[in-house]
C-alpha cells in the first residue's frame, strides 16, 4: 500500500526560469491583456496600478531588488530539490495545471491520467516559440528540452490503478496513451517542478492535472533540460 510520506508546493511562473534583467517582458504582454483579475474584480493594466499605487510596488523593480529576489527563488529550487531527492521517494505525484499547453478547445477533458509506456518531452518548434508572448518563450528552456527530444519511461500500472480507484470514486476522468499530436507532452506546471530536481535524484514523478483547464497524469526520471549555458 503507498504511504504519503512528504508534501511540497511551489508556483511554475515563467519568472522562475527567467533572468532579472527579462522580467519587462512579461509586463510588456500584462499591459496588452485587458483583463486582470484581482480579489474579486477584473482591471486593465492601468486601472489595476492606479488601484494598488498605495503598496509602493515601484519601489521593489529595481535591478538590485530583482538580483535579490531571484537568488531567493534560485537558492529555494535548490532546496526543494535537496529535500525531495533526501525524502528518497518511490513516486513523485506533481500536481499542475494543464493550461491549454497539450489539450486545446477541440478536446477539453476535466482530468486526463496518461497511461503510455513511455513519456515523450518534445523539442518545441520555432513556429510555437513564434507565437507565444516574449515573456513566456524566454522561459521555455525550463519547460522543453533545447536540443534533442527525450523519452522517459512510464509507469501504466499505476495510472491505471489510479483510474480504476478515481473512477469509483466517482471523479469524471479520461485516460489516454498518447498525447495529442501537436503536443511537447510535459506541460510547464511539471516541468518547471522537475527542474528543481538535480539529475541525480532519479526519482519517478507521476504528474497530475487538475481543471480549471484539461489535465494529465505522467512519468519521468530525471529533469529535462538545463539551462543553455549548461548549468
Amino acid at each position: 500500500m503507498a504511504e504519503i510520506v512528504f508534501g511540497v508546493g511551489c508556483s511554475h511562473s515563467p519568472m522562475l526560469g527567467t533572468e532579472p534583467k527579462d522580467w519587462d517582458m512579461r509586463a510588456d504582454a500584462d499591459r496588452k491583456n485587458p483583463a486582470h483579475p484581482f480579489r474579486e474584480g477584473v482591471y486593465t493594466f492601468d486601472e489595476l496600478a492606479e488601484l494598488r499605487k498605495g503598496e509602493n510596488l515601484a519601489a521593489q523593480h529595481t535591478m538590485e531588488k530583482r538580483e535579490e529576489k531571484h537568488k531567493k527563488n534560485m537558492d529555494n529550487l535548490e532546496l526543494l530539490g535537496k529535500k525531495i531527492a533526501d525524502a528518497n521517494l518511490d513516486i513523485l505525484v506533481v500536481v499542475g495545471d494543464d493550461q491549454r499547453e497539450c489539450f486545446m478547445t477541440n478536446a477539453s477533458p476535466s482530468f486526463v491520467i496518461y497511461n503510455g509506456e513511455t513519456v515523450l518531452n518534445k523539442v518545441m518548434s520555432q513556429h510555437r516559440l513564434d507565437n507565444m508572448s516574449a515573456g513566456v518563450a524566454v522561459a521555455a528552456w525550463t519547460n522543453v528540452p533545447t536540443e534533442n527530444d527525450i523519452e522517459y519511461p512510464g509507469v501504466p500500472e499505476l495510472a491505471n490503478h489510479l483510474a480504476m480507484k478515481l473512477t469509483a470514486a466517482e471523479f469524471d476522468i479520461t485516460v489516454c496513451n498518447k498525447m495529442p499530436p501537436a503536443s511537447t507532452a510535459r506541460t510547464a506546471s511539471h516541468m518547471l517542478f522537475a527542474f528543481s530536481i538535480t539529475a541525480s535524484s532519479m526519482i519517478s514523478p507521476i504528474a497530475r492535472e487538475w481543471p480549471p483547464c484539461p489535465s494529465s497524469s505522467m512519468i519521468s526520471s530525471r529533469p529535462i533540460s538545463r539551462r543553455p549555458n549548461g548549468s
